[in-house]
């Protein structure tokens, strides 16, 4: 190979490999800004999260020894805040996954698409309303990137924490 063919070469490796590392960049920028914004939340209530997991533009987090769970999601077009919860495990009776999905049927049989994946909490107080945290909405992303396995994962977690404090 000449020097010319080398040269070319390189810069085509380096302009394959440069808009995966913006990618990486922008996803760590995104990462540590809602991380930023579940600390604020959490030092609004002198808390101090000991768990905490990432999934798009969702981030959740616990303190353990308070019992508070805090949860906040950003709009992916803008960056702009869509909700922030804090929600107290100890007043909490029961915590479950609400799964709205809707069947289409097509040559190959029925098929299931998810339109909206919720935790709902209730209150061991009758007068308080049930508080939802909204994980996944068709109408604001259209794919599923871990969502599932994300509320899964809480709700098993936040479950036996909830049945030990009620």
């Amino acid at each position: 190979m000449n020097l010319e063919n080398i040269l070319l070469n390189t810069i085509l490796v380096v302009l394959c490999i440069i808009p995966f590392i913006l990618m990486g960049r922008f996803q760590q920028r995104r990462k540590n800004q809602l991380l930023k914004s579940l600390e604020a939340l959490a030092s609004e209530q002198n808390a101090h999260i000991t768990q905490k997991e990432f999934c798009g533009n969702i981030v959740i987090g616990l303190d353990e020894n308070k019992n508070l769970l805090f949860f906040f999601k950003q709009n992916n077009a803008d960056n702009s805040q869509i909700a922030k919860q804090v929600i107290d495990l100890s007043k909490v009776s029961n915590c479950r996954i609400i799964n709205t999905s809707k069947s289409v049927k097509t040559k190959e049989g029925n098929n299931t698409t998810i339109e909206k994946l919720e935790l709902d909490f209730s209150y061991t107080a009758d007068n308080e309303p049930n508080t939802i945290l909204e994980f996944y909405d068709k109408e604001e992303k259209w794919q599923l990137s871990g969502e599932v396995q994300l509320i899964e994962k809480w709700e098993k977690l936040l479950k036996p924490r909830i049945k030990a404090l009620v």
